[in-house]
């Protein structure tokens, strides 16, 4: 796995895959971004947050090394990279890969779904849907 440069493209393998681009054109960081919320009802979709346990305001921002949370159903808190390696998803993938935040815990990342601790339930009041319109 790894990444080259060569003239004015990169050159990324990962996972038997290879992809070829522009230099920086096709994988630029983006920045943190705020997040509209809608309310909606509890309808039992893992991708349903309590906002009374998860409160506002929210942003969202691409993955940062040492990223970790405990996705819903899952026994313990695991880094990003660890779910990354464990969905096989290519390096150049992971590099905006985004995540939502309240008071800078992880509520939610794209494919792994909502933090176990922000899970929204029958109990709740104030159920927010997230989703992933970019996949």
């Amino acid at each position: 796995h790894g990444k080259v440069v060569l003239g004015g493209g990169e050159v990324w393998r990962s996972f038997g895959q290879l992809r070829v681009a522009k230099a920086e054109s096709a994988f630029a960081r983006r920045s943190e971004a705020p997040v509209s919320v809608e309310e909606s009802a509890y309808n039992g979709d893992s991708h349903q947050i309590d906002a009374e346990k998860a409160p506002a305001p929210w942003h969202c921002r691409p993955r940062q090394p040492g990223d970790a949370y405990q996705p819903a159903g899952a026994a313990r808190p695991v880094k990003l990279k660890e779910l990354f390696q464990r969905a096989r998803v290519p390096s150049w993938e992971r590099l905006n890969w985004p995540i939502v935040l309240s008071e800078d815990r992880i509520v939610w990342s794209r494919r792994f779904g909502v933090a176990q601790w922000a899970l929204a339930g029958p109990d709740s009041r104030h159920v927010v849907e997230v989703w992933d319109q970019g996949e």
